[in-house]
């Protein structure tokens, strides 16, 4: 199993696959993130700032709602931009 800077390192070169606004973490996000981790096993998502002022919520927090919601592990929080890995079956 690749180490967690191992993962950061490849996931340096994708793009995020959804991005988090106003609207939040909503159900149908965490449904399109689920799918895509399946998929893709490590994902990208940006968490927009104008979502994070408005929700006062911290970048920490929702990036760490996003993992236990789609059952991933955090890799990486850099900026406002979360890499989220989840193992093969």
């Amino acid at each position: 199993m690749a180490t967690d800077k191992e993962l950061a390192d490849k996931a340096r070169h994708l793009r995020h696959v959804m991005a988090i606004g106003k609207g939040g973490v909503t159900e149908g996000g965490i449904t399109l993130l689920r799918r895509e981790l399946e998929q893709k096993r490590l994902v990208k998502v940006k968490l927009l700032a104008n979502y994070l002022r408005a929700s006062g919520r911290s970048r920490h927090d929702v990036a760490e709602e996003l993992a236990r919601l789609s059952g991933a592990r955090l890799i990486q929080l850099v900026g406002n931009v979360v890499v989220l890995h989840k193992a093969g079956k």
